[in-house]
């Protein structure tokens, strides 16, 4: 049920691959096998997953390639590996948060360039999604919205009745 503690060796093993993650195939690959191979403890290595994706110091870049990892990950949910199930919704409840930080992280790239490849990248993982049918499309549009919606349009929810 992916539901197994790692052991602390197989904890840093997955660090390190999330550590050394950049956006070639072999490397995410890499990472992926190591997730599939230990679908045993999905929800705690999703844990650690949206953990790293959300530290505010990371680079752009390389949040992307860790969301590129996740994206594998939910791919291959449906594989034969045991467990491996149990990363779909231990990543579900997490990603609108994932989506919104992104959108905080993206706000801060200071290349116009970078900006719109990071952009770019994540709107074509959302876009593979929806060709996947990994999720309804409500639940994409809303992430996309999270993502590409500048924060400061978005109304506080507390103070909706002085609208």
């Amino acid at each position: 049920t992916g539901g197994l503690p790692m052991s602390e060796y197989e904890r840093d093993l997955l660090e390190e691959h999330l550590r050394n993650l950049n956006s070639s195939r072999g490397s995410i690959r890499a990472a992926m096998i190591f997730c599939l191979d230990h679908a045993d403890s999905a929800l705690e290595i999703a844990d650690v997953v949206v953990e790293s994706l959300m530290l505010e110091e990371t680079f752009m870049l390389t949040k992307i390639s860790r969301l590129l990892l996740l994206s594998d990950i939910l791919h291959n949910t449906n594989s034969a590996r045991k467990s491996a199930w149990a990363y779909r919704s231990a990543f579900e409840k997490e990603l609108p948060s994932i989506f919104e930080h992104f959108s905080h992280a993206h706000q801060k790239v200071q290349s116009k360039l970078a900006s719109q490849k990071a952009k770019d990248k994540v709107v074509a993982v959302l876009k593979a999604w929806e060709q996947w049918a990994i999720f309804v499309p409500q639940f994409l549009r809303g992430l996309e919205a999270a993502y590409l919606s500048p924060l400061s349009e978005v109304p506080d929810l507390e103070n909706l009745d002085s609208l």
